[in-house]
This record gives structure tokens, C-alpha cells and sequence, in this order.
């Protein structure tokens, strides 16, 4: 319904006074109203009566044509499956009369082929049924345990020749055609599903209705019938079917012929061309629904046996009531509740009533919008008076209160300077002086506010950043106490382990080459012993071969030599714990970049080894010639210590199936003669944009709590930057890895970070200030590569 309703400013201005009360303008606009309303609702209620009833008539006439005109083509669908069933049965008896027997006898041996669970079906068993032409031929069914007589060889030649050709012909209106025998016998042109050879063998045709329906203790009067709505549990669909029974000269039931209707193409069919807000059903003349759009799951759990009386509702048991009562063609009615019109007609042949069920609210609705014009009249007339009334009550009241108005809203917004009629005498005038003297209180108050709060704000501002600077210095004291303690005890401990390994290591280091010198002379002087007394006693020789000499001659040399390799081996493990060891060294000294990076791999090691389902790192070395630097190196080896951990972190903990770490040093005399560039990158899966941004930011971190505390990179940008006035960048992109750059100065006089970019470029000219470096070759002669595995020791 069409809704009236005045524009904002004209209710704000008029409907309402400025105090909320009722006002003189509002009762005359509303006396008015009323008048107008009351007159036009009377002329738009006697409009829409009239409508109603025209349209009511009009509805029936369509109605009944509609239901007519269905009725008739649905029947003669219904009738020409009849007439069509009738010819076949006809061709049947015929067929069945002249074929001779013999010859059908050697067809059927051609046609048919038994099978291992006793039944008999025309297709090889075990053979894919793709091979089947379901276009060309039907399929053929025959339960176990039946007799193979030769007139059943020669009823089954004749069924199948006939449905395969009838099966064709009736395919565009009929899913499929069968012909059936009384014994448990099915022969079915299907072109959507080979029925016959997809059947079970414990299908017993005469236990479903369109098998015993044809018999004569159900069907005396050997008459055509529809089946109710029942399952075919090989294609797996609900269905209808009519059949038609076939009895020879001596009055003997040979055969049932039947079409199909899928049930869903039934439903599909009676929703054609409806009437919008309109539904179609079906139902048999003893009550059982066929179709119907609100009950087909109902309808499909009863297994087609739902009756009208089953549903308990009242409007089909009075369209039942009313479709038995019908002695016409069709007809329309009127539900005595006045809830909808029912057009019911007849379908010749199946005994079947299709109805057309028109709900009472489309005419209702349809009734109403053709009295929406005079409506809309009905309401600009309103409008045009109001209007009129607006021009005249314009200067007495309207005038006087939008400048109220709009001072009241100026003094809102925080205008205090209005100005207002003062010198009427009347109450608006009263109303003015007191507005405009409590505006100028209004704001003498606001102003000695906002004094206040600038004042407080300051202070606030004030306190809030010596709080902000305080709490940041002392996070930035706290995590480089608990890192250079941390490191720092680290360093004291690899320190001692060093010194204690040393010790022993020295003591046999030095005694090795005397040992050599010792067994050696001691060799040549047996070797010279078994020379110059060849045949001495047995006893000699004997103990010889017993100890196996010539073997401890030839592998005591070896043995030696190994140790000397493994004592090497060691010694050069302790020089590397020294050089990392060097953690709490205070003053700036030279160094060798190399020899820290190598102590901290040492350090690493047991990290880069294969263990359980991970491969192991594989580490690539490209090292330049790179002159000592001034630095701090146990500060350095720190944050060496925390790229290559996050290197491995990320390599460990997102499965990489190749992991690979690069570490590369260069010396770029041309571009930058005063700096050195250390590169380290992974092949990991990269750092995204949001997080790259933010991975200097102290006790920011991404690892699971307990597990990182944030401030490696922290500390990390810290040394570089703050106390070796060099420069650390990272470049990563999402799965394409990560690259940290470190450009340190080679004396502490200068400043590597202006030459970071030219430096990067003079290396890697295709990346951009966020790309990700291309990793070394093998065929790079200056890469050297690390696989750590099990059967390997790693060195640095």
C-alpha cells in the first residue's frame, strides 16, 4: 500500500511546534487531512471492489480454460500410449503365431547367455557393458530357476525383436518400453541404462505392481492401468507406469507391455507454463497423490502409496471431495474458506484428476495495484491543499520559527553569535531574548573549558612521552644486557672448552712425530732382525703369524697418520672456538671477517647435519679478498650468530626440501675502497612485505612463544649501525627467499652506509631495493660448497 508522507522540513516546521506541543497549525492540517483521507478512502475502497470482482471473473474464465486445455493434451498423451501399446500388442499375438519355434530356438542359443548366479541375460557375463549398443537393442532379464522351454525360447526371440524396434519408435515420448512374461521375464529397451543386464538376480518381477497388476486375479478385466508412484531400484528413480496385459487365443497371460514416466519429468511437466504464484498436482481416483510440488519427498517416502486422507490436509481432502463430485469436463471452485480457486479436471485413461490450484492473495494483490491510481490521485489532492494551507500560515508561524530554528542549530554546532528578532512583542519575541541571553552564557562557559583542557592536554602529551622515552631506553638497556651477558657466558665457556681440549691435544700433537720416529726404528729394526736370522726358531715365527706382523707392519703406519690427521683436526676446532671466544673483548681491533665467520659455523655445526626427515643444509662459500677490519669481532660474531640461526630456523621449519645457505664476502676496490659487504641468504620461503618492514623493531618476532624473544636483529641493526657506523639491510619477497646484506668499514674513521647502494648494484644490478639475489652457481670458480651429512665430518 502507498504510504503519504510530507517532506521534513515541512513536519519539522509545521506538524510540530518548537516546544514539542501541539500546536494550532497542526490541528488545522490535521482536520483537513482527515477530510481528505476519509473521502478518498471511500472512493478507492468502492474502486477496489469493483476491481476485485471483474478480475475475480476474469480469473475464472482463464482458469477454466487453462485446466481445460491441460486436461485435454495431457489425456491425449495418456491415450495415444494406449493406442500405441494397443498396435504392439497387436504385432505381439501376431508375431508370436508365425515365427516358427525352431528357428527361435537357434536365436535364443545366439542371443542369450547364462549366467553364474542362475539367471539368464542377453550379454556375456564379465564383459564391460560399455560395449552394449543400448541405442540399437533392449536388454533381456530372466530370473533364476525358470524352466528354459521352447516356447519361452520363442516368446523371448519375438520380445526382443519387438522392443528393440517398438523401443525406438516411442522414445521420444516414453523413457523407455518393455514387454514382460509371467515368468519373472523382462525384456526393456532402455537407451539411458542396459535394465536388464544391470538387474539383481533376486529381482522378482511379479512382486511389483506393474507384474502382478497384470495377471487375472488382479486384473480380471484385462484393461490397460496405470501403476501408483514406486521405485525402480535399478535405475534408481521414482516412476509411473502403464501396462497393458496380453493374453492369446486360449485366454493365457503371455505377456505385459509397459511404458515408463520418470517421476521428476511428470512433476516438471505439470509446472509448464503455470500461472505465476500458481501450482499444479496429480492424483489417482482413490485418493493416492501422484504429483505435487509440496509433498514430492513425502510421496518418494512412502514409496508412491501417500493418499490425500495420509496428509491430514484439510484443502486436498476437500479438492478430493470436490474432484469425485465433478460430472463435467472441468470446472472451477472457490475454497470455502475463501483461500483460493481449485480448476479440476478428468484425465481420459488413467482415472487420474489434474487440478490448478490459484491462490486467494494473487487476486487480492492484483486487485490492489489497479487501485494504486486513484490512490496517487487521492493523494496529490492531498498534497495541493497542504500546500495551499502552507502559503498562508507561511508568514504567521513559519518564518519566525525556522530562524529559531536555525539559531538553535548554529548554538549546536558551536556558533554562539545569532541573531534573533528581539523586538517582537509577542511570545516569540520573549522566546528570542531569552535564546540570545542564554547563547552568550553558553559561551563564556565553552570557552574557559576549552582553556582548561588545552592546558590538561599539554601536561598529558608532556608526561605520556617522558613515560614512552623512559620504557624505550630502559627495553633497549635491558635487551642488550641479557644478549652480551648471554653471549658473553658463552663466550667464557667455549673459552675454557677450548683451553681444557688444548691442553691434552698439545701434549699428544707433540708426541706424535717422536711416536712416528720410535715405531719407525722400531720396524726397521725387526725388519733387519728377521733378515740376518732367517731360520730361527719356530717359536719366533710362530707368535708372528699369530699377532699377523706383516699386517701391523703395513697398518701401524696408517694408524699413526690418522691420528695425526684427527689431532690436526681438533687443533683447528680449538683455533676456531678461540677466534669465537672473543665475545667480550671491549676495544676495537683488526680482524679477519673469514675467521669469524668459520668460528661461527663451528658453533653451527650440529645444525646444518641431516637429522631424522631433515636433508641437511648445503652451504655455499664465496669468499673475496678482504683485508682485516677494525671492529669489535666477539660483537660481529654475534650477529653472525643470529642471521645464519634465522637462516636455519627457516630452512627447518618450513620443510625446504633443498635447504641452501650462501655466504658471500667482497671487496669492491672501485665502488667502495673504504668498506667490506657480507651477504648471507637462504633459499627459505621469504619474509613477507608487512613483516619485512618490522624485523629491526626490538621484541618483535613471529616465533611461537618461549621461543624467540625479538631481539636478535634488534641487536643486530645495533652493532652494525650504531657501533660500527655501518649499514644492514634485508631484501626478500615471498617464496623467493631472503638476503641480509652487512657493509661494515674497514677502518673506524669511515662511514660504510652512504656507499650501501652502489656497493649492491655494482654486485647485483637487477635487484631493486626489495628483490632477492640470484643464488650462486656451481660453475661460479669462486663458490665453495659445504653438503654436512652423516657419513662426512662438516667443517667450517
Amino acid at each position: 500500500m502507498m504510504r503519504f508522507s510530507l517532506p521534513p522540513w515541512f513536519n519539522r516546521t509545521f506538524w510540530q511546534s518548537p516546544s514539542g506541543q501541539t500546536s494550532l497549525t497542526r490541528k488545522t492540517l490535521l482536520k483537513i487531512g482527515v477530510a481528505i483521507v476519509g473521502i478518498s478512502s471511500t472512493a478507492i475502497g468502492a474502486v477496489y471492489w469493483h476491481s476485485f470482482r471483474t478480475l475475480e471473473d476474469n480469473i475464472n474464465q482463464q482458469l477454466y480454460q487453462r485446466i481445460v486445455d491441460e486436461g485435454r493434451q495431457n489425456s491425449e498423451v495418456f491415450r495415444l500410449a494406449q493406442e500405441n501399446q494397443q498396435i504392439l500388442k497387436q504385432h505381439l499375438l501376431q508375431t508370436l503365431k508365425v515365427d516358427p519355434a525352431l528357428n527361435n530356438q537357434a536365436e535364443f542359443k545366439q542371443l542369450m547367455y547364462a549366467w553364474r548366479d542362475g539367471t539368464w541375460r542377453n550379454f556375456p557375463q564379465g564383459k564391460s557393458l560399455a560395449f552394449f549398443d543400448k541405442e540399437r537393442a533392449a536388454t533381456v532379464f530372466l530370473g533364476r530357476s525358470v524352466p528354459i522351454t521352447p516356447d519361452l525360447q520363442h516368446r523371448i526371440v519375438v520380445f526382443h525383436r519387438l522392443a528393440s524396434l517398438y523401443g525406438r519408435a516411442f522414445t521420444s515420448r516414453f523413457t523407455n518400453t518393455w514387454i514382460n512374461g509371467p515368468e519373472n521375464l523382462s525384456v526393456d529397451y532402455r537407451p539411458s541404462s542396459p535394465w536388464g543386464l544391470e538387474a539383481e538376480s533376486d529381482l522378482d518381477i511379479l512382486q511389483e505392481e506393474y507384474g502382478y497388476g497384470a495377471d487375472r486375479t488382479h486384473n480380471p478385466a484385462r484393461k490397460p492401468f496405470w501403476t501408483k508412484v514406486y521405485y525402480d531400484t535399478v535405475p534408481k528413480q521414482w516412476m509411473v507406469s502403464l501396462v497393458t496385459p496380453v493374453d492369446d487365443d486360449q485366454g493365457n497371460h503371455v505377456a505385459s507391455i509397459g511404458n515408463d514416466i520418470v517421476l521428476n519429468d511428470l512433476l516438471a511437466q505439470t509446472q509448464k507454463n503455470l500461472i505465476p504464484g500458481t501450482h499444479n498436482l496429480i492424483f489417482r481416483n482413490d485418493g493416492t497423490l501422484i504429483v505435487h510440488p509440496q509433498y514430492t519427498a513425502k510421496i518418494l517416502e512412502q514409496k508412491g502409496q501417500l493418499t490425500i486422507q495420509d496428509t491430514h490436509d484439510r484443502h486436498l481432502q476437500r479438492i478430493l471431495a470436490q474432484a469425485k463430485q465433478l460430472n463435467q469436463e472441468a470446472a472451477v471452485f472457490e475454497d470455502p474458506d475463501g483461500e483460493a480457486f481449485w480448476a479440476i479436471t478428468k484425465l481420459q485413461g488413467p482415472d487420474w484428476y489434474f487440478v490448478t490450484v490459484y491462490p486467494m492473495p494473487l487476486l487480492i494483490q492484483a486487485a490492489f495495484q489497479e487501485s494504486l491510481l486513484y490512490l496517487a490521485i487521492g493523494s496529490l489532492t492531498l498534497t495541493v491543499e497542504l500546500l495551499i494551507l502552507y502559503r498562508i500560515l507561511r508568514h504567521q508561524v513559519h518564518q519566525p520559527l525556522n530562524q529559531l530554528l536555525q539559531a538553535t542549530e548554529k548554538v549546536a554546532r558551536g556558533e554562539f553569535d545569532v541573531q534573533l528578532d528581539c523586538d517582537r512583542t509577542d511570545e516569540l519575541g520573549r522566546l528570542a531574548r531569552s535564546f540570545t541571553s542564554m547563547a552568550a552564557q553558553l559561551q563564556a562557559s565553552f570557552h574557559q573549558l576549552g582553556v582548561q583542557n588545552e592546558q590538561l592536554e599539554v601536561q598529558v602529551q608532556m608526561r605520556t612521552m617522558e613515560l614512552s622515552n623512559a620504557l624505550q631506553e630502559l627495553q633497549s638497556t635491558q635487551s642488550q644486557l641479557i644478549q652480551s651477558e648471554k653471549m658473553s657466558s658463552l663466550g667464557q665457556m667455549v673459552a675454557g672448552i677450548a683451553h681444557e681440549i688444548n691442553n691434552p691435544v698439545s701434549f699428544i700433537y707433540g708426541n706424535l712425530s717422536h711416536a712416528e720416529t720410535y715405531i719407525k726404528n722400531l720396524l726397521d729394526h725387526l725388519a733387519l732382525y728377521q733378515q740376518q736370522y732367517p731360520d730361527s726358531d719356530r717359536v719366533i715365527p710362530d707368535h708372528a703369524d699369530e699377532i699377523d706382523l706383516e699386517f701391523v707392519q703395513t697398518d701401524l703406519p696408517k694408524l699413526l697418520h690418522s691420528m695425526q690427521i684427527g689431532t690436526d683436526r681438533i687443533r683447528e676446532i680449538v683455533v676456531n672456538l678461540r677466534n669465537f671466544s672473543r665475545l667480550d673483548e671491549a676495544e676495537r681491533k683488526l680482524a679477519n671477517i673469514h675467521d669469524g665467520i668459520e668460528s661461527t659455523l663451528l658453533i653451527l655445526n650440529h645444525r646444518l647435519k641431516p637429522t631424522g626427515r631433515f636433508p641437511g643444509v648445503t652451504l655455499h662459500k664465496s669468499y673475496g679478498d678482504l683485508p682485516e677490519i677494525e671492529c669489535y669481532p666477539g660483537q660481529l660474531n654475534q650477529v653472525l650468530m643470529n642471521l645464519l640461526s634465522n637462516a636455519i630456523d627457516a630452512l627447518t621449519e618450513h620443510g625446504i626440501e633443498q635447504p641452501t645457505i650462501w655466504i658471500e664476502t667482497e671487496h669492491c676496490p672501485l665502488y667502495s675502497p673504504n668498506a667490506v659487504v657480507i651477504r648471507i641468504r637462504d633459499n627459505g620461503p621469504g619474509i613477507p612485505p608487512e613483516i619485512r618492514d618490522r624485523i629491526f623493531d626490538p621484541f618483535f618476532t613471529t616465533k611461537p612463544v618461549g621461543k624467540g624473544t625479538g631481539l636478535g636483529l634488534a641487536i643486530s641493526y645495533q652493532v652494525v649501525v650504531d657501533r660500527h657506523q655501518g649499514y644492514l639491510s634485508c631484501r626478500s619477497e615471498p617464496g623467493m627467499g631472503t638476503e641480509f646484506c652487512i657493509e661494515l668499514p674497514i677502518q673506524s674513521s669511515y662511514s660504510a652506509a652512504p656507499v650501501l647502494s652502489s656497493v649492491t648494484h655494482a654486485a647485483h644490478p637487477e635487484l631493486g631495493p626489495q628483490d632477492v639475489s640470484t643464488p650462486p652457481t656451481a660453475a661460479e670458480p669462486s663458490a665453495v660448497m659445504t653438503q654436512y651429512s652423516p657419513a662426512e665430518p662438516a667443517r667450517g
